[in-house]
């Protein structure tokens, strides 16, 4: 143990790098390209002839710099001095491309170390400063804010090289994973954290009121990273005092997920793309410049998460629009007044951002809803402990998630674009082509209703009177019958294949419920095939006649086979 903590702090204790770690890290900064990269930058940001070349190059650096990431040790110039001191061996400064020299001085080695890694700086510094050494007054602070609004070309060139070089060291590390880990799309996950800076902040109370030659702080371009007991960005006008507050910058990770739920450890969760920001300014930008550095490397994207920091608030036309259009699934929170049916189109609900059949159970519908304001109410309750409260939260968890997975019962589909409007549900560009199929048997039922009860009604008052039905009735229910004999006939013309699944109310027998004239009924879904041009089958002459007058083509099939799933299936297609 004494030699352990000795080896933290003591260089030489460590012993020699291994040749085989130098190869990788070398490997990897070759493998993204960083050296040209940060080459054809020099070149580019060169004014004058230049002088001799480096004793250091940048590309010895960058590995320098992996080394120390590599052993988890501060990334300190005096720590890669010290590395290239006293622990690489002939063979390894030779893949650095520098001298061996271990009787150099370290103080000289060290400033050598520290030139190499501002010619890097200098190439991606998109915040510049006059001098980094010691705190600026207000005067230095505003000649360079002028300097970066008349230099903001040069600001944003900046930015996007150094956007593509972190992001590059993140896509070299990723191509090391093997094949099968690496998936045709991939799937992210965005947040957020803070890492403190090592700088004292001054608030924006201060600096109004600060004098020219006041002192400001080090780190100028950094912000408070503010949080409440309950994680979230206090109000500024409360008076409470907010449980984290610290000088600190907010680093954006989009963290690589897997594309099946039922499997979250089919990939490894490795950061796939980085970005830095001030604390709470402009999240949704960061996450868009994170998904066009995984767009512009040939990754598209199949699941996108994250909190409501970024989905669903900001403009929808920064991240949410361009992703979509792309082909990526978003996985979103939305805010409790947005939760359960949030909109009608064509008589399909939208509940929490999925189309769903209208014969949804409340139940279902309200499922969040319902289990948000449980979890609330239970931390409110002062009767319970800690350990009620979890067991609570278990339990409710566990029949939310039980309601969800009954939502996909009625949820109307997705898919390809295609038009909707003939189908009986208007959905989004990209959702399936979804037929309402309770309308076919609808149709058929109320017609045969409607035909029975205008037969009685022939047969005169006595015999309506048996049926419990008035005249006004009658003529209702024939306006009805007409008016979906209508609808099917225009879904007839369609030139889409639809489907929907038709929730069972006795699984056992396999039996459904209608609406008819006579109310409420249950009726038997056991096989039923029809098909324009044939003459009998066991559905019976009257699905048949219909299915002819409409040129439907009708396959209601038994669902038994899928024992978990005890539903019938109605496939129509014009033929």
């Amino acid at each position: 143990m004494s030699v352990y903590k000795h080896a933290l702090h003591d260089e030489s204790a460590r012993g020699l790098l291994n040749d085989a770690t130098v190869e990788k890290a070398a490997y990897i900064v070759d493998s993204a390209g960083l050296p040209e990269m940060l080459e054809e930058w020099r070149l580019a940001d060169k004014k004058g002839k230049g002088g001799r070349p480096a004793h250091i190059p940048m590309r010895a650096v960058l590995i320098g710099w992996l080394l120390l990431a590599m052993e988890l040790q501060p990334m300190h110039v005096r720590q890669l001095s010290l590395l290239i001191h006293t622990r690489l061996t002939p063979k390894a400064a030779e893949l650095l491309g520098i001298e061996h020299s271990p009787l150099a001085e370290v103080r000289t080695l060290e400033e050598r170390v520290r030139t190499a890694s501002t010619r890097i700086f200098n190439l991606v510094d998109a915040e510049p400063v006059s001098n980094r050494h010691r705190r600026q007054t207000m005067t230095e602070r505003k000649r360079d804010l002028e300097w970066r609004e008349k230099n903001a070309d040069t600001i944003e060139v900046r930015r996007q090289r150094r956007d593509i070089l972190q992001n590059a060291l993140l896509e070299a590390t990723y191509q090391l994973l093997p094949e099968r880990y690496r998936p045709d799309r991939v799937s992210v996950t965005v947040d957020a954290t803070r890492f403190k800076l090592h700088a004292r902040g001054v608030g924006k109370k201060r600096l109004e009121v600060m004098p020219d030659d006041g002192l400001i702080s080090v780190e100028p371009d950094a912000g408070y990273y503010k949080r409440d007991s309950k994680g979230n960005i206090p109000d500024p006008n409360s008076k409470l005092r907010p449980r984290i507050s610290e000088y600190a910058l907010e680093a954006e990770f989009a963290v690589l997920s897997s594309n099946d739920p039922s499997r979250p450890h089919a990939v490894p969760n490795i950061v796939m793309a980085y970005g830095v920001h001030i604390p709470g300014q402009q999240p949704v930008k960061a996450a868009r410049r994170m998904v066009d550095s995984l767009w512009s490397r040939g990754h598209e994207i199949d699941h996108f998460a994250g909190d409501r920091a970024y989905l669903p608030a900001g403009d929808p036309n920064v991240l949410q629009n361009p992703l979509r259009l792309r082909g990526a699934k978003l996985l979103m929170d939305y805010p409790i007044d947005q939760l359960g049916q949030q909109a009608t189109k064509h008589g399909a609900i939208l509940v929490e951002g999925t189309w769903y059949s209208p014969g949804m159970p409340k139940r279902l519908i309200d499922a969040t809803k319902v289990y948000r304001e449980a979890l609330k109410a239970d931390e409110k309750d002062p009767n319970l402990t800690a350990g009620d409260r979890r067991e609570r939260a278990i339990a409710l968890e566990r029949t939310w998630r039980a309601h969800l997975e009954q939502r996909s019962q009625y949820q109307a589909g997705f898919g390809a674009p295609a038009k909707f409007a003939k189908c009986g549900m208007h959905f989004h560009e990209r959702e399936k082509c979804v037929f309402e199929s309770h309308l076919l048997l609808l149709t058929y039922f109320s017609l045969m209703d409607s035909y029975l009860l205008l037969g009685n009604l022939g047969n005169g008052p006595r015999a309506l009177e048996n049926t419990g039905q008035t005249p006004a009735k009658v003529t209702l229910a024939a306006l009805g019958s007409a008016w979906l004999l209508v609808a099917g006939l225009l879904h007839s013309q369609d030139s889409c294949q639809c489907e929907d699944r038709l929730r069972t109310t006795q699984p056992a027998d396999r039996s459904f419920t209608r609406h008819g004239t006579g109310g409420l009924k249950t009726i038997s879904a056991s096989p039923r095939r029809c098909h324009r041009g044939r003459r009998s089958y066991s559905s019976g002459r009257a699905i048949h006649r219909l299915c002819e007058r409409t040129r439907i083509g009708c396959d209601l099939r038994d669902a038994s086979a899928a024992p978990r799933q005890p539903r019938s299936r109605l496939r129509c297609a014009p033929l």
